[in-house]
């Protein structure tokens, strides 16, 4: 199981690695509107392809009807830090931070969920994952002064 949370991991950040920087490239040509209503349209269809092909459909409607304000409150919590996302990379670039400085900024949220999952999740950091968060964090600083 730990082997393939690292690969999922590390293969979520090459893939958001990649997202980045054909986001900059596509805000350069059309709105972050146009790309925001592509993207979430396209996953509507993959996921429901995904429910249907995995007889999941069941399962996800029940859940929905039993923690729905939950789900509520994540799903805006999830589209609200993409839309800002996508703006910070659209306003990027000449005359305002450059585009890699934005990505490390915004790629620090796995730094605040890990100083988060203590009070919130009831989970301890050891003394090696501190570390990690506080490296991640002194690298976006650098990334800024420099």
């Amino acid at each position: 199981m730990r082997a393939a949370a690292l690969v999922f991991a590390l293969s979520a950040a090459v893939v958001w690695t990649i997202g980045g920087i054909l986001l900059k490239k596509g805000t350069d040509v059309v709105s972050t509107s146009t790309i925001l209503v592509t993207q979430y349209v396209v996953g509507m269809v993959a996921i429901t392809g995904y429910l249907l092909a995995t007889g999941g459909a069941a399962g996800a409607i029940e859940a929905v009807e039993r923690q729905w304000l939950r789900l509520l409150l994540l799903v805006a919590c999830q589209i609200g830090g993409y839309i800002c996302f996508v703006a910070a990379v659209a306003h990027s670039g000449k005359d305002s931070l450059p585009t890699a400085v934005v990505l490390a900024i915004a790629a620090t949220y796995p730094a605040l969920v890990a100083l988060l999952s203590g009070p919130f999740l009831g989970q301890e950091l050891a003394w090696h994952h501190a570390l990690g968060v506080a490296l991640i964090v002194a690298g976006v600083v650098v990334t800024l002064v420099g």
